[in-house]
């Protein structure tokens, strides 16, 4: 009987977390369709455009999440083939969700191509800051593309990527985040399938100690005092073999 309440619980929670999330799309489309509506009757200037742009953007956000593809691509590529001028951010940033996307359907080649346009068009901006936090996100990205090949040269590239990812990530968030954390893990993985055990020791304990800074900081937000540091998302599934030990004993 109680295991029975249980998964009954859990089938409810389940299905509140849907309803919530249709309603959350239902509300974004509404709004959507009322700046295009406004566009339409109003004279149609920039600033009424940047809005459309970005109502489209949480649309296509929106349905990436919950995982309808083909809707969230269609308004990503709404934005990226505007007939008007479009923003470099957010056009960037509708390349990175075309990106996921792909990536997400295993379509490497159009995700190496989105990423990439997301990178150049984030870069285009020199203001610091969301700009640059964008374009480590899609270097990030790229570079995890990259490593899923076998050829040595793309293993190349997918290290040159993350190092310039850590590096922008460093200059703006500083050492103890989890973002940086995260990028370190994919850069020791790849020492140790090289064979290179002292530059993967000295990662991995980079990454230990980064981990232990950020729970630290968990633990003063949680008893009140201090700023929690959040992740935006759990490190890659595929490297998350404890790599670290193997190169602690190998060094």
């Amino acid at each position: 009987m109680n295991i029975n309440h249980e998964v009954s619980s859990t089938e409810k929670n389940m299905s509140s977390s849907c309803r919530e999330e249709d309603a959350e799309i239902r509300y974004l489309e509404w709004d959507l369709n009322e700046k295009r509506n406004r566009c339409f009757h109003l004279r149609q200037d920039e600033l009424n455009d940047i809005c459309v742009l970005r109502a489209t953007l949480r649309v296509a956000h929106a349905y990436l999440e919950k995982e309808e593809y083909e809707k969230s691509l269609l308004n990503y590529e709404s934005i990226v083939c505007a007939k008007f001028d479009v923003p470099d951010e957010i056009r960037a940033r509708a390349y990175h969700g075309k990106g996921l996307v792909h990536m997400r359907r295993n379509d490497d080649h159009p995700a190496r191509e989105s990423f990439q346009n997301s990178i150049n068009y984030s870069s285009k901006s020199n203001k610091i800051g969301n700009h640059a936090i964008d374009t480590a996100e899609s270097l990030f990205y790229l570079g995890v593309i990259f490593r899923k090949s076998r050829s040595v040269a793309d293993i190349d590239m997918s290290m040159c990527l993350f190092l310039e990812a850590l590096h922008i990530r460093r200059s703006i968030l500083g050492c103890d985040n989890v973002l940086i954390a995260e990028v370190l893990k994919m850069i020791g993985n790849i020492h140790i399938e090289r064979n290179e055990q002292i530059e993967a020791y000295e990662v991995f304990s980079e990454l230990r100690r980064i981990e232990a800074a950020c729970l630290q900081k968990k633990y003063k937000a949680s008893s009140g005092g201090g700023i929690m540091c959040v992740p935006k998302r759990g490190i890659i599934g595929s490297d998350c073999c404890n790599d670290w030990e193997f190169a602690a004993s190998a060094a």
